[in-house]
């Protein structure tokens, strides 16, 4: 009789129990009488318990603000997230990270977003559904060369990538960093000898501080996030303009967006690289300057 009593049994037979239960919700079981319409109600009570289930009150961080960002600007939003979320205890920011025409082709098919950073504004032109506000435009990146420290392949020169012994990392073609590389290399008048092509910049950079690779085109916001490359002046580098649309009509959001939207995230952009919107470029080098597009 013991075993009998043990916790797999009992567990059983509740189980059993709340079976026998549900099958009844939805008719009514002739056994339970007059008692059916409270045993309904305590399976109801039963199915929102506080435990894990899904579809059972709000999420236990309350407000989520769901947040689709191009890779190349991580640290932004690392920053922004963690001030947001510390203003406001009761909003949750989830960020997904991607490169700019992945997390296009996410919302275009139907994953949901309240706010869209895109590496180049130019990409919100493809979303299927207008955005709620904006697009704003947040900073201006710059292309530019980076190689590993030890720098084997003896590299000091961008035409140097045209050799085919040079590994170079790459974004592909579709996304902003790997666009900007295209309109560089046209107007430069050489191609690269050998290349791996990467889905956003951030795989590239990773690449080049691995010694991986020969050399690599990244954004020179880029640079902040890896202390074991070095970096190769492009003359005259392509730009991307950074990009910013609401997707969301929640409160959080909009306050989100203004934050993106202040003086205080538009320092920050600029001690992390970026140039500022309608701004001029520092030389680098002597010979830099701003793209004429």
């Amino acid at each position: 009789m013991a075993a009998n009593s043990g916790p797999a049994v009992r567990a059983a037979e509740r189980s059993r129990t709340l079976n026998r239960v549900a099958r009844c919700v939805p008719t009514g079981c002739p056994q339970y009488g007059r008692k059916q319409g409270l045993v309904r109600s305590l399976f109801l009570a039963l199915l929102c318990l506080p435990i894990p289930l899904a579809g059972c009150g709000d999420d236990s961080h309350g407000t989520v603000v769901t947040v689709y960002a191009a890779s190349s600007l991580t640290d932004i939003m690392d920053h922004v997230e963690q001030h947001f979320e510390q203003q406001h205890p009761d909003v949750d920011v989830r960020v997904n990270l991607a490169g700019t025409n992945n997390l296009v082709r996410q919302l275009n098919s139907g994953a949901e977003a309240d706010l869209f950073l895109a590496a180049d504004i130019s990409a919100v032109d493809q979303l299927l559904d207008r955005p709620v506000d904006g697009p704003v435009v947040l900073a201006v990146n710059n292309l530019t060369m980076i190689v590993p420290k030890a720098n084997e392949a003896g590299i000091d020169d961008p035409q140097d990538v045209a050799d085919p012994r040079v590994l170079t990392a790459r974004c592909a073609a579709g996304v902003p960093c790997g666009n900007a590389t295209d309109r560089f290399l046209e107007r430069a008048g050489f191609t690269i000898g050998r290349s791996t092509d990467e889905h956003n910049v951030r795989s590239v950079l990773a690449k080049v501080s691995a010694d991986e690779v020969d050399a690599g085109f990244v954004y020179r916001s880029d640079l902040n996030a890896a202390s074991d490359v070095t970096e190769i002046p492009l003359p005259r580098p392509p730009q991307v303009t950074v990009g910013l649309v609401r997707l969301g009509n929640g409160d959080a959001a909009i306050e989100l967006m203004a934050l993106l939207e202040s003086d205080e995230i538009a320092d920050l952009f600029a001690d992390l690289g970026f140039e500022p919107v309608g701004g001029t470029m520092e030389p680098v080098g002597g010979t830099t300057e701003p793209d004429d597009r």
